[in-house]
């Protein structure tokens, strides 16, 4: 099972991050599994579309001047995740849902 798409690996290969953050995994895992989700904050957030501040990329409105607009995940059930991780990739021994 591939876990990286060729954009992530070219982009992880040139990054100083020690983790990988399998953003659409996590998303996909929190949906199955609400209470996989630890910690979390609602905030507003916007995609900046005219290259103001950023180009393309979500601005967060940490001085709270606009109504929240999404709940931020900030903290998994670290080892929840890793057993659906492997049970995605048909590991035997994932221990998820039930299969020990």
């Amino acid at each position: 099972m591939d876990l990286l798409n060729t954009i992530e690996k070219k982009i992880w290969e040139k990054s100083h991050f020690k983790t990988w953050f399998p953003c659409d995994a996590l998303l996909a895992a929190v949906f199955l599994e609400p209470e996989i989700v630890t910690k979390s904050r609602t905030c507003h957030a916007s995609v900046e579309l005219h290259g103001t501040h950023t180009r393309g990329q979500v601005v967060l409105d940490h001085l709270r001047i606009k109504d929240p607009n999404i709940n931020l995940i900030e903290r998994v059930d670290v080892s929840t995740l890793k057993k659906m991780l492997l049970w995605a990739a048909g590991h035997p021994e994932s221990g998820y849902p039930d299969n020990k």
